[in-house]
Protein backbone atom coordinates (compact mmCIF):
# COMPACT_ATOMS: atom_id res chain seq x y z
CA UNK A 1 0.00 0.00 0.00
CA UNK A 2 1.18 3.49 -1.09
CA UNK A 3 1.32 5.75 1.77
CA UNK A 4 0.56 9.36 0.63
CA UNK A 5 2.65 12.19 2.65
CA UNK A 6 1.73 15.58 3.08
CA UNK A 7 2.91 17.41 0.28
CA UNK A 8 1.86 21.47 -1.36
CA UNK A 9 -1.35 20.63 -3.69
CA UNK A 10 -1.46 22.29 -7.24
CA UNK A 11 -4.01 25.02 -7.60
CA UNK A 12 -6.45 25.41 -10.39
CA UNK A 13 -5.44 28.52 -12.50
CA UNK A 14 -2.27 30.05 -10.45
CA UNK A 15 1.51 28.50 -10.24
CA UNK A 16 1.81 28.63 -6.88
CA UNK A 17 1.43 25.89 -4.25
CA UNK A 18 -1.71 25.64 -1.82
CA UNK A 19 -1.89 24.12 1.50
CA UNK A 20 -4.74 21.83 2.49
CA UNK A 21 -5.65 19.61 5.57
CA UNK A 22 -9.05 18.09 6.79
CA UNK A 23 -9.98 18.86 9.84
CA UNK A 24 -11.19 15.75 12.01
CA UNK A 25 -14.83 15.41 11.91
CA UNK A 26 -15.14 14.99 15.78
CA UNK A 27 -13.49 19.02 16.02
CA UNK A 28 -15.85 20.21 13.12
CA UNK A 29 -18.48 21.56 15.39
CA UNK A 30 -15.92 23.45 17.54
CA UNK A 31 -13.95 24.90 15.01
CA UNK A 32 -16.00 25.84 12.31
CA UNK A 33 -16.01 29.32 11.44
CA UNK A 34 -13.53 30.14 13.99
CA UNK A 35 -9.95 31.93 12.41
CA UNK A 36 -6.65 30.27 12.88
CA UNK A 37 -3.21 32.37 11.92
CA UNK A 38 -0.48 30.99 11.10
CA UNK A 39 3.12 32.34 10.24
CA UNK A 40 4.96 31.21 6.92
CA UNK A 41 9.20 32.23 6.43
CA UNK A 42 9.39 34.64 3.51
CA UNK A 43 12.57 32.44 2.71
CA UNK A 44 14.18 29.23 3.16
CA UNK A 45 16.67 30.49 5.03
CA UNK A 46 16.26 28.62 9.18
CA UNK A 47 15.72 32.46 11.03
CA UNK A 48 13.58 34.06 8.12
CA UNK A 49 11.16 36.54 8.86
CA UNK A 50 7.83 35.45 8.79
CA UNK A 51 4.35 36.71 7.70
CA UNK A 52 0.88 35.93 8.69
CA UNK A 53 -1.48 34.22 6.98
CA UNK A 54 -5.68 33.59 8.12
CA UNK A 55 -7.76 31.04 7.74
CA UNK A 56 -11.55 30.16 8.04
CA UNK A 57 -11.95 27.12 9.31
CA UNK A 58 -14.28 24.53 7.56
CA UNK A 59 -14.18 21.43 6.56
CA UNK A 60 -10.28 21.87 5.13
CA UNK A 61 -7.98 24.27 6.10
CA UNK A 62 -6.87 25.79 2.59
CA UNK A 63 -4.76 28.54 1.90
CA UNK A 64 -2.04 29.27 -0.63
CA UNK A 65 1.23 29.00 0.24
CA UNK A 66 2.22 32.36 -2.23
CA UNK A 67 5.20 30.26 -4.14
CA UNK A 68 5.41 27.95 -7.14
CA UNK A 69 6.99 24.04 -7.14
CA UNK A 70 9.77 24.92 -5.22
CA UNK A 71 12.01 24.68 -2.39
CA UNK A 72 10.67 27.57 -0.57
CA UNK A 73 6.83 26.07 -1.28
CA UNK A 74 7.98 23.10 0.76
CA UNK A 75 9.63 24.71 3.52
CA UNK A 76 6.38 26.94 4.20
CA UNK A 77 4.32 23.58 3.40
CA UNK A 78 6.75 22.17 6.22
CA UNK A 79 5.83 24.89 8.60
CA UNK A 80 2.13 25.41 8.17
CA UNK A 81 1.67 21.81 8.55
CA UNK A 82 3.61 21.94 12.43
CA UNK A 83 1.51 24.69 13.29
CA UNK A 84 -1.66 23.01 11.71
CA UNK A 85 -0.85 20.44 13.44
CA UNK A 86 -0.23 21.55 17.15
CA UNK A 87 -3.77 23.56 17.09
CA UNK A 88 -5.77 20.63 16.03
CA UNK A 89 -4.02 18.30 18.46
CA UNK A 90 -4.67 21.51 21.20
CA UNK A 91 -8.27 21.73 20.15
CA UNK A 92 -8.59 18.06 20.66
CA UNK A 93 -7.07 17.60 24.48
CA UNK A 94 -8.99 20.77 25.33
CA UNK A 95 -8.37 23.48 28.06
CA UNK A 96 -5.57 22.63 30.34
CA UNK A 97 -5.14 23.66 34.07
CA UNK A 98 -1.76 25.71 34.93
CA UNK A 99 -0.17 25.26 37.81
CA UNK A 100 1.06 28.24 40.15
CA UNK A 101 4.65 27.87 38.94
CA UNK A 102 3.21 28.05 34.74
CA UNK A 103 1.35 31.16 35.65
CA UNK A 104 4.09 33.18 37.04
CA UNK A 105 6.16 31.99 34.33
CA UNK A 106 3.72 33.30 31.79
CA UNK A 107 3.14 36.42 33.22
CA UNK A 108 7.02 37.27 33.59
CA UNK A 109 6.88 36.94 29.91
CA UNK A 110 3.54 39.30 29.34
CA UNK A 111 5.53 41.89 31.97
CA UNK A 112 8.94 41.29 29.77
CA UNK A 113 7.09 41.79 26.45
CA UNK A 114 4.84 44.48 27.51
CA UNK A 115 8.29 46.66 28.96
CA UNK A 116 9.51 46.18 25.94
CA UNK A 117 7.41 48.06 24.03
CA UNK A 118 7.15 50.81 25.95
CA UNK A 119 9.67 53.92 25.33
CA UNK A 120 12.16 54.70 28.13
CA UNK A 121 11.32 57.15 29.89
CA UNK A 122 14.08 60.32 30.90
CA UNK A 123 14.81 60.36 33.99
CA UNK A 124 14.91 63.89 35.76
CA UNK A 125 16.67 64.77 39.10
CA UNK A 126 14.58 64.97 41.71
CA UNK A 127 15.03 67.34 44.96
CA UNK A 128 13.23 67.35 48.12
CA UNK A 129 13.09 70.98 49.45
CA UNK A 130 12.89 71.44 53.36
CA UNK A 131 9.80 70.20 54.87
CA UNK A 132 8.75 74.13 56.12
CA UNK A 133 9.15 75.72 52.97
CA UNK A 134 6.38 74.20 51.46
CA UNK A 135 2.57 74.37 52.69
CA UNK A 136 2.29 70.29 51.89
CA UNK A 137 5.15 69.09 53.59
CA UNK A 138 7.11 68.19 50.34
CA UNK A 139 7.79 69.91 47.40
CA UNK A 140 9.37 68.32 43.67
CA UNK A 141 11.33 70.26 41.32
CA UNK A 142 12.70 68.64 38.02
CA UNK A 143 15.98 69.43 37.34
CA UNK A 144 15.77 71.48 34.46
CA UNK A 145 16.02 75.36 34.66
Amino acid sequence: MVMRISRPMKRAGTKNEQFKKRVPAVLLPILRGKKLSIYLPETTAPDSVTYMVTVTLGDMITFSLGAPASRLAKVRHAAALGHVEAFLDAAQRGPEDLSHLEITSLLGDIHKALLASMKPIPRRAIRLSSMMGSKSGASFQSGRK
